[in-house]
C-alpha cells in the first residue's frame, strides 16, 4: 500500500461544512494506503458529521485499510460519546 493520507478536520464540522470535508474523504477513499483524520481542532460537531465519518471509517474497513485518528478533540469524544459512536467511529484507535 502507499502512503498514509492526512485528512485535516477543521474547527467547525456541521452540516454547513460537510460538502467539502466529504470529497476530502471520497478521494482518501480514491487513493491506497492508511488514513488519518486530524481532529485535534474540532470544536464543534453534529450528528451529519458523525454520520458521515461512520460510513467513512465502515468504508475503509470494509477495503481492508487502516483508519486511525489524531488527536480527537474534546467536543468530538464528546459528541460521540453522547451519540453512541465511539466504537464505531474508532476513537479509541489513535495515532
Amino acid at each position: 500500500m502507499a502512503n498514509r493520507s492526512t485528512i485535516e478536520c477543521g474547527e467547525i464540522v456541521d452540516i454547513s461544512a460537510v460538502a467539502e470535508l466529504y470529497q476530502q474523504l471520497n478521494n482518501a477513499l480514491d487513493s491506497d494506503g492508511a488514513v488519518t483524520l486530524n481532529a485535534g481542532a474540532i470544536e464543534r460537531v453534529d450528528t451529519a458529521a458523525l454520520q458521515m465519518f461512520a460510513c467513512f471509517v465502515q468504508e475503509i474497513i470494509k477495503r481492508h485499510r487502516d483508519v486511525s485518528w489524531n488527536a480527537p478533540s474534546e467536543a468530538l469524544r464528546r459528541s460521540a460519546d453522547f451519540l453512541g459512536m465511539t466504537q464505531v467511529l474508532k476513537l479509541n484507535e489513535i495515532n
